[in-house]
């Protein structure tokens, strides 16, 4: 009978503490350094900024927590295929916020409604309250 192989063989090579320790350390100063952005006034600069340094932060941790830099090129493909929805996600986001000016401030006034969602279809209005 053979032994069965040991896991510790088909598995990569543990990170180092310091590794881990430096990687925190990093996190830490791009948690700073968002704060701080904060503070900026960058005009809409500063949403481009804060998920610039979001994306640094969590680019460190899939690749020094997660391991995935000793893994595999498949883990690669989805990984990649995962921050590309993502990126997708923020796009469409980004535009949908970067149009929301585009509509005048009285539109909803001008289209003689005082609600944009309509509840009362279906039902009959309400009477009107009876005078003395």
């Amino acid at each position: 009978m053979s032994a069965a192989p040991s896991t510790a063989s088909q598995h990569a090579a543990e990170t180092p503490r310091s590794t881990l320790v430096k990687n925190a350390v990093a996190l830490f100063v791009l948690l700073g350094i968002t704060v701080g952005a904060n503070f900026l006034d960058l005009g809409s600069f500063n949403v481009v900024v804060a998920l610039l340094i979001a994306l640094i932060k969590a680019a460190l941790i899939v690749l020094i927590f997660m391991e995935v830099r000793h893994r595999s090129p498949v883990l690669w493909m989805f990984v990649a295929a995962g921050f590309f929805w993502l990126l997708l996600m923020l796009m469409m986001t980004m535009a949908d916020y970067s149009t929301r000016s585009a509509l005048p401030p009285d539109w909803l006034h001008r289209t003689g409604r005082t609600n944009h969602v309509d509840f009362s279809v279906g039902r009959p209005a309400p009477a009107a309250p009876a005078s003395r």
